[in-house]
């Protein structure tokens, strides 16, 4: 099995009553930030490869994001720090400076 993103998943989700949608018709603004994260994930992890099952995908998807996205992977627009490097900071009551 062969598991594709695109126009056939977003029918496959529409069939099995599930929205794939991140932010609200007619604003470009909303759902930016959702939009940039899922363009890096398929070309960081998606797009590299062919998939051959959904358990692989599974698996892949949560190393992918909880091992290398939130622990490793720094990011420019929370002052060049990892999303899990912020949060400690944020829940110690860190401010973040431009």
């Amino acid at each position: 099995m062969e598991i594709r993103f695109g126009p056939v998943s977003c029918d496959a989700c529409l069939d099995n009553g599930i929205i794939p949608s991140v932010g609200h018709t007619g604003s470009c603004f909303d759902n930016a930030a959702a939009e940039s994260w899922n363009a890096t994930f398929k070309k960081e992890l998606i797009n590299l490869r062919v998939w051959t099952g959904l358990q692989q995908v599974k698996r892949a998807v949560f190393e992918y994001i909880e091992v290398y996205y939130n622990r490793r992977r720094i990011q420019k627009s929370i002052g060049y720090l990892t999303p899990s490097e912020y949060e400690l900071g944020f829940d110690n009551g860190m401010t973040l400076t431009a």
